[in-house]
């Protein structure tokens, strides 16, 4: 059926508009707001059955991250080579905004439906998909005058581990390729960010974990 590109090796490209978010599971340093970013990807398929592949890849993920709003001040970024010593201590209140760049290489299962009406269309689920994701490049921006951006990368976990699921339509658009359009949810659930110290000394020990809402765009050849 070459609408879902069931049988066989097939490759494709992926681009997925995404909003990005942090949760932490505190609200001394909280979540505080999203932001958008974009994962371009190759991705390659096997068919397993003619209604399940096979499905792995390599993500290229831009400006993934989100606000932190750290209502007790203290020093968050204790190992990064920042352009100013005098901005490791972040005052009571600061929202500080991530970027952060990412490497992603994902593993899952995708389950196709049978063809809707009398054309070729079908519907897809992908659940689940596990990833192994790098950090390869991180930005903090505080929001306070004068401060300037700063290379964090040496305060964000290198290695992470990402749990996804998503689920859309294959259309029959074009002859001999197979597009897919949906959605996708994906958390990142280690703890991104290094703690840090607050200002009376005690250990800053949230649980900075990323959460990911993509709109998903796939041609498969």
């Amino acid at each position: 059926m070459s609408s879902a590109q069931s049988d066989g090796l097939h490759v494709g490209i992926q681009l997925n508009p995404t909003l990005s978010w942090f949760s932490t599971g505190d609200v001394v340093v909280a979540g505080d707001g999203s932001t958008f970013g974009m994962q371009l990807a190759a991705v390659v398929e096997y068919g397993l059955s003619d209604r399940l592949l096979l499905s792995s890849g390599l993500r290229f993920n831009i400006g993934y991250g989100g606000n932190i709003l750290y209502n007790r001040g203290g020093t968050f970024w204790p190992k990064s080579d920042l352009s100013d010593e005098q901005f490791r201590n972040i005052p009571a209140g600061t929202s500080v905004t991530y970027g952060i760049q990412f490497v992603e290489i994902p593993i899952g299962l995708v389950y196709l439906t049978n063809e809707l009406g009398a054309g070729q269309t079908r519907a897809y689920i992908e659940s689940p998909s596990l990833s192994l994701i790098l950090s390869t490049r991180a930005r903090a921006e505080a929001l306070l005058d004068g401060v300037p951006t700063q290379n964090v990368l040496d305060d964000v976990r290198f290695l992470n581990f990402g749990l996804g699921f998503g689920a859309g339509i294959i259309p029959d658009w074009i002859e001999g390729a197979s597009t897919r359009i949906g959605l996708s949810y994906q958390t990142i659930f280690t703890d991104l960010l290094n703690d840090g110290t607050f200002e009376d000394g005690s250990v800053e020990e949230s649980k900075a974990k990323l959460g990911l809402l993509s709109f998903k765009f796939v041609l498969m050849l």
